[in-house]
């Protein structure tokens, strides 16, 4: 018992040692496994400093290689000669760096090799360069084959094994490293130009190509970034450069033909090269910084691995530990074993006897078993029994042994006087030497010679004997008092067994009788049960209610009459596979009632045995789920439904179209996707509330599934967006465009009618964009976005319309950069000019102020008005240039008008102020600044900042007004009740003044407008806050504000936006 208690302990030490070992080896091999990345990492950030130095020198080389071609080898010659010096030393510091270190990828050997390849072909295209014995273009070709390459490399290196804590890092540097390379191609080419002071139109379109990547892998690059490494980039790569390369790119702009240029070549290197140098800087910045936080994380993985390696050596130790003690009780417990052995032996003889009798085998398998046991427990040579036949004759019914043949050599009958004596007794016999006592042992032949001892005794039933069993053996004095006592014991049991073999038959139909009755007939489950054949012998009051089939119609039937014909004939194989192997089987079914209804079902079959193991019968019990089944279809329903409008919602989008897709694919015909959000919704909801809304949305979708096809699928994403999925449109693109076309318009113009809830007439009119698939490399999710982003092109040219996703933005990108290159010329020759539209209180008479309006004076096109130009502006950054001229202008005004003696001490001027200004870093520092420089006083002016801007980032947007706010600067919400404030917004914003947008004003949608003014005029009384409505230009329109007790307007009814001189008339007649 001691022994057992300690092994148990042990086991309960070694199990959770074992686990311990486990996991701490797999926490091992993973921070291995992650020091071997951090590693690789460093070896990819070591080769990209060393191909990055090479990359620079090439790119120096291939720029000067273009000039000197462009100027006929007059220009360029020294510089180029210097550096191929060190584009070779950098090859050389690049070569050894390979060398000293092993690049096992065959991909980065691959890269590697090819660098390699391409550098090897330098000399000779140097010697071309020299001899002028190639043009640009093959010498851009060769030397972009060498760059290409490292840059390759660099890309497969940066963006392997990236832990994802540095992986933004690594990204950033590969779009600066492109933006590098761009930038040295626009150097190279212009280098040319300039030296040959020419440029041809394709080379032109090549380098507004190079400059529009510049920008793009730029914004990228400032997507991923964060604060502290944005401004590090500000700080290096500032507007200086920008603007001084921008000056010679201006050059070349706005050509006919070919173009004579009048610019050295060398300060266009030299400018050039100062902003691709920044570049580089940054570059090694990102890099340094990803080496040192390896580093650090390097630093904790190694004591990560010292520490689990330490906790794996402990466990390691205590489970040999806990082995080697398990080893010597187990030992111990071995020699106690063997000891018992023997006596087990023997008693197992009379155990199984015992077990064999008690289990309900047949007599005849007790029989044989019993022979079969005993001879093999104790090496005997046979062992056999005999019984009475109905002559009275006794016959071998079992034998077991190697000696078996002799049977026939002996007098088996009951004459016998070994057998007769042991019969009518009914006592043992035993012989332990046939030599020596032969008296009852009659023998015919010498292989009865072979049997040394001999052990029989009686088998009898009550009171009739049934004859003999006999057991031999090879040995002398082999039957001692204990064998034959268990052998007495034995055949005494097996007796009793024969007895009760014939009880047990009587028994049998009895207790089957019972099973069957033990098993509840009023459950509220089906249940039916069957014979071992599979004939149905009763069914209860549940199955006939379920199936309609009564008692009597199923009894002697086999179950298949309900079989609906819904599973193969593979279903029911694998269920009576269970059944007789696993003894039941559970699951769902679908059977078929009486009328033929077919339903499903949860049943459990179970087969029912007899004490042998004999399959008597088999039980089904069932029940009808089909109300469960409609519940977990309801459910899906429930899930994959808006349940305002019952359209499939925004849950299953991409499911359907990411199989719409693959089947337009495979079938090679065109789908849409048609997004639809309807104009001006929010002013419906505002005015007349959420459910004169939500029965207006109900109406809509109705309309929208109206005028859609069987096969399209509606789905309402949420709010007042809508997506209509088309599907199998046509094979050919053209005639796909056309007939989507169509139905889209179909669409816009059923919504555009007018909609009765209770008894209001509501109209609303929609913007639509479409998306066709399959298109190459994209998924759903991209075509989505195709589809919003049209929607959104739609509200941007007018709403009501519909528009297609296109990439043909090659002409708005030229126009964009004219623009871009027209706006600095402008801002360097101060074509802006302000006017100011006057703010009136209209209850005191007096002017409030002014509103400055920028105009542009263009040289070729007259005064333009911002919406021709801002969109621009914000988007290339320009709009903090042109802010801060505003600002400036705007002060020098105010200063002007005082040195008039124009009395302003009430007067405000208001400044529209973008979001991409007050959202830049620097934005409050050079508000101070210019004010300082211009001895200003901050009280007069104020601030209009667009309410959409304000809620693109309502955290920053506070910040900044208390800044200003400190500073004495007044702030107000422009173009207010576009829906993105509510009063609980407003209230933490510290303006001074909220401007309703001038579009509530229109006549169009009176009775929603006149909604959103009372709740905007509210909002401003309850927070004590100035309102001024803008767009007032009749007096019906001031009539009606005056009748809400609102006072202060701005609009042409007062004046239209003035040139500054003009504005003094105002201010003098105030």
């Amino acid at each position: 018992m001691k022994n057992k208690t300690l092994y148990k302990m042990i086991l309960i030490i070694l199990i959770p040692t074992i686990g311990m070992i486990f996991f701490s080896s797999i926490y091992i091999y993973n921070k291995y496994k992650t020091l071997d990345r951090l590693d690789t990492i460093d070896l990819h950030i070591n080769y990209v400093l060393n191909a990055e130095f090479l990359l620079n020198n090439l790119q120096k080389e291939r720029g000067m290689s273009a000039g000197y071609i462009g100027s006929l080898g007059k220009k360029f010659k020294k510089d180029l000669i210097f550096q191929k010096k060190q584009t070779d030393k950098s090859k050389e510091f690049f070569d050894n760096f390979i060398v000293k270190n092993n690049f096992n990828s065959q991909k980065e050997k691959s890269h590697i090799k090819k660098i390699q390849n391409e550098l090897f072909k330098l000399q000779k295209l140097r010697t071309k360069v020299l001899a002028l014995d190639i043009d640009l273009t093959n010498e851009l070709k060769s030397y972009n084959n060498m760059t290409n390459a490292i840059i390759d490399s660099m890309t497969v290196l940066l963006t392997s094994k990236a832990d994802s804590k540095i992986s933004n890092k690594l990204l950033a540097t590969l779009y600066l490293i492109n933006t590098k390379e761009y930038a040295g191609l626009e150097r190279a080419m212009l280098s040319n130009s300039f030296s040959k002071e020419s440029i041809k139109k394709s080379y032109l379109k090549k380098i507004i190509e190079l400059v529009s990547l510049q920008n793009s892998n730029i914004k990228n690059f400032k997507n991923i970034i964060n604060i502290e490494e944005l401004n590090f980039f500000y700080n290096t790569f500032n507007s200086k450069l920008i603007e001084d390369v921008q000056r010679f790119r201006e050059k070349i702009y706005n050509f006919e033909n070919e173009k004579i240029l009048n610019e050295d070549a060398k300060n266009w290197w030299n400018t050039s090269t100062k902003r691709i140098d920044a570049l580089g800087i940054n570059i090694e910045y990102f890099m340094k910084t990803v080496l040192k936080e390896a580093k650090q994380l390097k630093h904790y993985t190694i004591n990560s691995l010292i520490y689990s390696f330490i906790l794996w050596l402990v466990s390691m130790f205590a489970s040999v530990f806990s082995v080697i003690a398990l080893r010597r009780i187990t030992k111990k417990e071995t020699e106690n074993f063997k000891s018992l052995k023997k006596q087990k032996k023997i008693y197992n003889i009379l155990n199984n006897a015992n077990e064999l009798i008690i289990y309900n085998y047949t007599m005849q398998e007790v029989l044989n078993k019993a022979c079969s046991f005993a001879t093999k427990e104790l090496d005997l040579a046979l062992s056999f029994i005999c019984l009475f036949d109905k002559n009275q004759n006794l016959q071998i019914v079992e034998s077991f042994g190697e000696k078996k043949s002799i049977l026939s050599n002996l007098e088996i009958n009951n004459k016998n006087k070994l057998y007769k004596k042991c019969i009518v007794e009914r006592k043992n016999i035993i012989i332990n030497d046939i030599f020596e006592d032969k008296s009852f042992l009659d023998l015919f032949s010498e292989k009865a010679n072979e049997i040394k001892s001999i052990a029989v005794y009686p088998l009898y039933k009550k009171d009739e004997s049934m004859g003999v069993m006999a057991f031999c053996s090879n040995d002398i004095n082999f039957f001692d008092d204990e064998i034959v006592a268990i052998f007495d014991k034995m055949t005494n049991d097996l007796s009793y067994g024969l007895e009760k073999e014939e009880n047990e038959k009587l028994k049998l139909e009895y207790e089957e009788e019972m099973k069957l009755a033990s098993y509840s007939f009023d459950s509220q489950e089906a249940m039916a049960i069957t014979d071992a054949n599979a004939n149905i012998i009763k069914v209860n009051s549940s199955f006939t209610k379920i199936t309609g089939y009564s008692n009597n119609e199923v009894v002697g039937k086999n179950p298949k009459i309900l079989k609906s014909g819904k599973h193969t004939k593979e279903f029911y194989e694998r269920l009576w596979f269970d059944i007789l192997n696993y003894g039941s089987w559970s699951g769902e079914i679908y059977n078929k009632r009486k009328n033929g209804e077919i339903y499903p079902e949860r049943a459990t079959i179970t087969a029912i045995k007899n004490n042998m193991g004999k399959i008597t019968h088999f039980i089904a019990q069932f029940f009808d789920i089909t109300e469960i089944k409609r519940s977990q279809e309801r459910l899906i329903h429930q899930i994959q439904t808006d349940n305002l409008t019952g359209l499939y919602n925004r849950t299953i989008l991409n499911e359907k179209l990411n199989q719409a897709i693959a089947l337009a694919t495979r079938h090679k015909i065109f789908g849409g996707v048609i997004f639809i959000d309807l104009d001006n919704f929010k002013y419906i909801n505002d005015s007349l509330g959420h459910d004169i809304g939500d029965l207006f949305l109900i109406e809509i979708a109705k309309k929208i599934k109206g005028c859609s096809r069987v096969d399209d699928i509606v789905i309402r994403l949420g709010g007042d967006e809508f997506v209509i999925l088309v599907q199998n449109i046509s094979s050919q693109k053209e005639e796909a465009i056309i007939k989507i076309e169509k139905f889209a318009n179909k669409v816009r113009d059923t919504l555009d009618n007018p909609i009765k809830i209770d008894s209001h007439k509501l109209t609303t009119t929609s913007s639509i964009g479409v998306a066709l698939f399959p298109e190459k490399n994209k998924n759903s999710i991209d075509i989505i976005k195709n589809a919003d982003a049209a929607m959104y092109l739609s509200k941007e040219q007018g709403k009501n319309r519909v528009m297609f996703y296109h990439e043909d933005l090659d002409k708005k990108t030229r126009n964009y950069l004219r623009i871009e290159n027209e706006l600095r010329e402008a801002i360097k020759n101060e074509q802006f000019e302000l006017y100011y539209q006057k703010k009136f209180d209209y209850e005191n008479k007096k002017v409030l102020g002014f509103e400055a309006l920028i105009r542009w004076n263009h040289p070729k096109k007259g005064v333009l008005y911002p919406d021709s130009f801002l969109e621009v502006a914000q988007k290339s950054d320009l709009i903090i240039q042109i802010g801060k001229w505003v600002l400036n202008s705007a002060i020098k005004q105010i200063k002007q008008w005082e040195k008039q003696n124009i009395d302003i001490n009430d007067i405000k001027v208001s400044i529209n102020i973008s979001y991409t200004e007050f959202s830049h870093p620097d934005f409050i520092n050079y508000v101070k600044t210019i004010f300082k420089q211009n001895s200003a006083d901050t009280k007069y002016i104020e601030f209009e900042i667009d309410e959409s801007s304000i809620f693109k980032d309502l955290t920053l947007a506070i910040k900044r007004i208390k800044d200003l706010k400190n500073l004495g600067i007044s702030s107000s919400i422009d173009g207010f009740g576009v829906g993105y404030a509510s009063l609980n917004s407003i209230s933490k914003i510290p303006v001074d003044t909220i401007k309703l947008k001038r579009d509530f004003l229109r006549k169009k949608d009176v009775l929603v407008n006149d909604s959103i003014i009372n709740m905007v005029i509210e909002i401003a009384q309850k927070l004590d806050l100035k309102l001024i409505i803008e767009g007032v230009e009749q007096e019906e329109q001031i009539q009606y504000l005056i009748k809400k007790n609102s006072y202060l307007y701005q609009g042409y009814y007062f004046s239209k936006p003035l040139k500054a001189n003009d504005a003094i008339n105002l201010l003098n007649k105030k």
